[in-house]
């Protein structure tokens, strides 16, 4: 259950993360009409550092999310093996010429 709360509070930080870069966006538009070069890059900055840690929460709430769904699944198969961690590299996957992380597009595919 502490699983589950840690997931909800990180949704939640990364809700408000989002919303504070928002808000620093539309500073950054009032900045630009008033004319103030340093507070405008000082916003700037700040806009770009939030939107990076956002980033990296919400591959971590990924993370959570995947690790309740996995207490779910061995509670309803007990009997089944899983790995407890798929983000790890394996070295019986060192031979596979593949990125560690791929972007997800899920466009539908061009009909050849």
């Amino acid at each position: 259950m502490a699983l589950l709360d840690r997931v909800h509070d990180a949704g939640r930080l990364v809700t408000i993360m989002g919303n504070r870069a928002s808000h620093l966006e539309a500073e950054i538009e009032n900045l630009k009409s008033e004319g103030d070069p340093k507070q405008l890059a000082a916003a700037h900055q700040r806009v770009t550092e939030l939107q990076a840690d956002n980033a990296k929460k919400m591959s971590e709430l990924g993370e959570y999310g995947y690790r309740v769904a996995l207490v779910y699944f061995q509670a309803q198969y007990p009997d089944l093996e899983m790995d407890s961690n798929p983000f790890t590299k394996k070295p019986e996957d060192s031979m596979v010429p593949m990125e560690t992380r791929q972007e997800f597009g899920d466009s539908v595919p061009a009909e050849e």
